[in-house]
């Protein structure tokens, strides 16, 4: 027997324990220097590691682990070895660092007050270091985490100013500015937008902020001052298309409103807020139109009825000089034209006298021509002729009640009118 592995037998014998210790701590380590090794292999060996009392490769091999762990999805894991970290080594440089991803990744979990205080202290530190403008960043990530907060975050802008980052504080301006617009204090979004452009003149948040409280307030000079300061921004945002549309419908140019609803909705297809505003527009339109013309729309589900047979394909030059107002005319009109006499006083004796009364009959012959009409727009062969029929069977009716009457008057016999069909 080799000596080594005599030396490795009696070990086991006198400590079980620790052998077994030593054999899994040589296993971990060929694993972890394979680069196969696990999160919790990493954890694992970084633990035997500091009982040895080579502390820094526990450290090393505890970042390890809390990397891995992330890879694998592993974020209470990763959390728990960062803060494994920050009790064993509360004076490494690196423990900033570890504060700071321990707030990411309770916020990634949402855990906001555990994040919160992560960053709290990471900024402290930074602070305590000199890193003024790292414990900004770590006060961004703060702010964003609490949006709701808008003290924090108008301090935040405050303190960008106050270390002369101009494009961060006038970001933060109008961002906070935003979030007051939304919450309805236009009088804190106005100043705060007022402070971004003294930072950045051009800041297209703040400008469409203040040109949001003008249209709020109905100051829509200020509001096209604002919106001609924008300039080219307008083109590609679909809220300031609509913001544009909206102050046009408000200045009467109703056509140039509907042009800029209708890129903004080009912009944002089915936009609720943009269709809203082409209602409002068309409507706005439209509106007085029936009342100054005095039309009355005309057509029922009655007016035209349906038919299975073929669709008329109608000829658009007619579509293109009819006129509505036709209807109207026709409806009107006081007394039939000679083409619009029933067809059955033509025939017989009877033809003079019929034409003389006009009382029942005045009113029907506009009615076959609104029945016409409405036939003719449905396009519809059949539809007409089932139209036609009806007034063809009603003129008669009134034809024979004349022709009644005046034999009744003269004493002579009625002559039979010939019904036979006609080939």
């Amino acid at each position: 027997m080799r000596r080594g592995g005599l030396l490795a037998f009696l070990k086991r014998r006198i400590n079980p324990l620790a052998a077994d210790r030593e054999e899994k701590y040589a296993r971990l380590e060929a694993r972890v220097a394979s680069g196969v090794a696990t999160g919790d292999q990493y954890n694992q060996l970084g633990d035997m590691k500091l009982e040895k009392g080579l502390r820094e490769d526990a450290l090393e091999l505890y970042k390890q682990a809390s990397d891995q762990f992330i890879e694998e999805d592993l974020i209470v894991k990763s959390i728990a070895v960062i803060k494994k970290i920050v009790k064993q080594f509360p004076d490494d440089v690196c423990i900033t660092e570890m504060y700071l991803r321990l707030g990411d990744l309770n916020q990634r979990r949402g855990m906001v007050a555990n994040a919160k205080e992560a960053y709290l202290v990471a900024a402290q530190q930074y602070q305590e270091q000199g890193a003024i403008r790292e414990a900004l960043g770590v006060f961004q990530r703060l702010a964003d985490l609490l949006p709701e907060n808008v003290d924090l975050n108008a301090d935040l802008g405050r303190m960008y100013a106050k270390e002369g980052m101009k494009e961060e504080a006038s970001a933060q301006f109008a961002r906070t500015a935003l979030r007051l617009i939304d919450q309805g204090d236009l009088r804190r979004a106005r100043e705060l937008c007022l402070s971004s452009l003294a930072q950045r003149s051009n800041n297209r948040d703040a400008l469409k902020g203040l040109l949001h409280i003008a249209m709020a307030e109905e100051d829509y000079a200020e509001a096209d001052a604002y919106m001609k300061r924008l300039g080219d921004y307008v083109a590609d945002d679909w809220e300031l298309l609509k913001s544009y549309g909206d102050l046009l419908l408000h200045q009467g140019r109703r056509e140039e409103a509907v042009e800029q609803y209708r890129r903004a909705a080009a912009l944002n297809p089915m936009n609720q807020e943009i269709e809203a505003a082409l209602r409002r527009a068309g409507a706005h339109g439209e509106a007085e139109l029936p009342e100054e013309a005095g039309v009355v729309v005309p057509g029922t589900p009655e007016a035209a009825p349906e038919a299975d047979g073929p669709v008329v394909e109608l000829d658009p030059s007619v579509l293109e000089e009819f006129d509505p107002a036709q209807l109207l005319e026709e409806a009107e009109r006081p007394e039939p034209t000679p083409e619009e006499a029933p067809p059955a006083a033509t025939a017989g004796p009877a033809a003079e006298p019929e034409a003389e009364p006009h009382t029942e009959a005045e009113t029907e012959p506009p009615a076959l021509e609104l029945e016409g009409y409405a036939a003719v727009f449905q396009e519809d062969e059949e539809a007409t002729e089932a139209v036609l029929p009806q007034a063809d069977e009603a003129l008669p009716a009134t034809a024979g009640a004349t022709e009644e009457a005046v034999p009744a008057a003269e004493g002579e016999p009625e002559p039979a009118p010939d019904l036979s069909p006609e080939e």
